[in-house]
């Protein structure tokens, strides 16, 4: 059957169900004889941390570079460095595995990433978009056969046909070679759809099939390369997933919740808070969403909050002026240690149909989150207390919605 996507519906489904067969087979396993168990540095000592920001105005400098080092992870965000100091511009497959190789220059543990939408063609100068004009096919089409407008009038990425695909896989894979660990791939919903289409439609069926088919692919594709992908919101291990990031957490029991499923399942993981509520400082971290952070932390769970008003780029007057993701935050450098065991939990006395949480660290450091006033404490080893401000619980309702789980 012919859809407006352009392809041969139930041929090509069956192509993707057959493809992720065999990816839930083979996971857990050796890929081509290089392990699957691809992790970044670690270290329970101090609060893991990891970085996902862009210098929209130019390369990092030197000061930001060895700033970004520091942590184990480092994303460069899409619109990273596109400006050149002496004038015109950069594509941004030029401009992120130039940051990626700037950044392990200065530590080469750090792991670095190259941003890389599963679904949005951003046009932020990135060659990838150039195919995209050149190729129609490439993308999605809507029910009357023109292309789909996915956020503003942006196209989405028809990974339904063959030759878009491979390209899209190329593009992170090329990034890997030339000095990246791998690509942050926004948008890795279980559950993606196509904007003009019934949820329950054919066309949507197979296309998102064709999205998790080509997750699977990249990350099968980057194990032989010793890289990997960190898959924003994919709490699942089924499509060769071994890193995830959870952008909106929040301190509350839910974002605890879905942080201790998706660590138990192994997965490496960045908890990004900061989206709420809207006027978030991340004053001291945002202690209500560090609490619940160690709260539900496993092995290899990393955590940042980035104040909401710049989100996901970086002042470049930093060090001059403070940045939320360049700032080293003493918080990170407080003793914590391995878990002494899992959260435990007893009602909570504000709330009879909430938790209270409470976990401790070999260093001494014992963390309590209420999960009825979702106020978190932390009492540090060195005699440091922690206590959080009242929550805005209606927007701590809106935390942790994006995940699949």
């Amino acid at each position: 059957m012919e859809n407006r996507i352009g392809i041969r519906t139930t041929y090509f489904h069956f192509r993707c169900i057959m493809f992720l067969a065999v990816v839930v087979a083979a996971h857990a396993s050796v890929t081509h004889g290089i392990s699957t168990d691809l992790r970044p540095r670690h270290s329970w000592n101090t609060l893991p941390v990891f970085f996902h920001s862009a210098n929209t105005s130019g390369p990092w400098s030197d000061a930001a570079a060895k700033q970004i080092a520091r942590f184990a992870m480092a994303t460069n965000e899409k619109n990273h460095a596109m400006p050149l100091p002496g004038g015109g511009t950069q594509s941004e497959e030029v401009a992120g595995p130039a940051a990626c190789r700037q950044v392990k220059a200065k530590d080469s543990t750090t792991d670095t990433f190259f941003y890389l939408n599963s679904v949005i063609d951003w046009p932020f100068n990135y060659n990838l978009h150039k195919l995209m004009q050149e190729n129609p096919s490439w993308r999605l089409k809507n029910a009357s056969g023109g292309d789909v407008a996915v956020i503003g009038s942006n196209w989405g990425y028809n990974l339904t046909n063959d030759d878009m695909r491979a390209a899209w896989v190329a593009e992170c894979v090329n990034a890997a070679k030339a000095g990246c660990t791998g690509c942050f791939i926004d948008q890795a919903n279980v559950a993606e759809s196509v904007p003009g289409w019934p949820r329950g439609s054919p066309t949507v069926a197979v296309y998102a099939a064709a999205h998790l088919a080509a997750l699977a692919q990249l990350a099968e594709e980057l194990a032989k390369t010793d890289g990997y992908a960190i898959f924003n919101h994919l709490g699942v291990s089924t499509y060769n997933t071994r890193a995830m990031m959870i952008e909106d957490f929040v301190g509350s029991e839910k974002c605890i919740n879905v942080l201790q499923t998706i660590a138990s399942r192994g997965l490496t993981i960045q908890a990004h808070a900061g989206d709420q509520p809207p006027e978030n400082q991340c004053l001291h971290g945002d202690t209500n969403s560090l609490a619940a952070f160690l709260i539900g932390a496993g092995n290899y769970s990393y955590y940042h909050c980035s104040a909401a008003q710049t989100r996901w780029s970086s002042n470049p007057a930093w060090p001059a002026q403070p940045d939320s993701w360049l700032d080293w935050l003493p918080e990170y450098d407080m003793p914590l240690g391995a878990p002494t065991g899992p959260a435990t939990q007893q009602p909570s006395p504000s709330s009879p149909s909430a938790h209270l949480w409470t976990r401790s660290f070999a260093s001494g450091t014992r963390v309590e989150f209420d999960g009825g006033t979702a106020n978190g404490t932390i009492w540090w080893a060195h005699g440091v207390v922690q206590s959080g401000s009242p929550a805005n619980l209606t927007a701590v309702a809106n935390g942790c919605k994006w995940e699949s789980i």
